[in-house]
């Protein structure tokens, strides 16, 4: 499909999910696979272990592209996948050693972080489809599974900066401190107490420390 039919086809699907146009979709999705299976193939001779999806759900593309943020054929998360490593050192690592293996483009959210959430993501680009790696910590993981979970009891609009004040300052806050000990991770870096810590907050996050849920 040409960028310009993809788009159309996301236009199309604005004005309503007929089957015919659903069949399409799937048929675009599907398209991924080869561009994601070579890039999970690349990051397990790397070493790391990959989680992820050859192609983000028909209904999950749908809702994005309801939203109005982009084009279907703008969209570089249909296919992705997920590396989870210890500490900021170790993420710092894998984003270099995934760089030198792979043409990327690099969206560091972790200064910038997108409603709160953190993590270093790499746009594969140099197959026919791209293919998105997030680069999490476990502490970044951490944060957006509670915030994951929140979101499924109280709308998935919470992950888009969206519902009740109280909630979207508590994940905030939670983030910050989850970049701060991050910094101070990245400082003193083979402290023998760092490990301990890093585990003590990583399962107050698990805890749901909001008591939201």
């Amino acid at each position: 499909m040409s960028k310009r039919s993809i788009d159309r086809l996301g236009q199309q699907l604005l004005s309503g999910l007929s089957a015919p146009l659903l069949k399409q979709l799937d048929d675009f999705r599907r398209s991924h696979r080869a561009s994601y299976d070579h890039v999970v193939d690349v990051l397990r001779g790397l070493g790391f272990e990959p989680s992820g999806r050859p192609a983000k759900s028909t209904s999950a593309i749908a809702d994005k592209l309801a939203r109005g943020s982009m084009r279907l054929s703008q969209m570089q998360d249909i296919a992705g996948c997920r590396i989870v490593v210890s500490s900021w050192s170790d993420q710092e690592a894998a984003v270099a050693a995934v760089a030198e293996s792979l043409s990327v483009e690099l969206a560091d959210r972790r200064y910038r972080p997108s409603h709160g959430y953190r993590a270093v993501h790499l746009i594969v680009t140099n197959f026919q489809r791209p293919v998105e790696i997030q680069i999490r910590t476990q502490l970044q993981h951490g944060w957006a599974e509670l915030s994951e979970r929140i979101s499924d009891e109280l709308g998935h609009e919470l992950k888009y900066g969206l519902g009740p004040a109280e909630v979207l300052g508590m994940l905030s806050r939670m983030s910050e401190l989850v970049a701060a000990f991050e910094a101070l991770e990245a400082e003193l870096k083979d402290h023998p107490d760092l490990a301990a810590k890093r585990e003590e907050l990583r399962a107050w996050l698990r805890s749901d420390p909001t008591g939201l849920k």
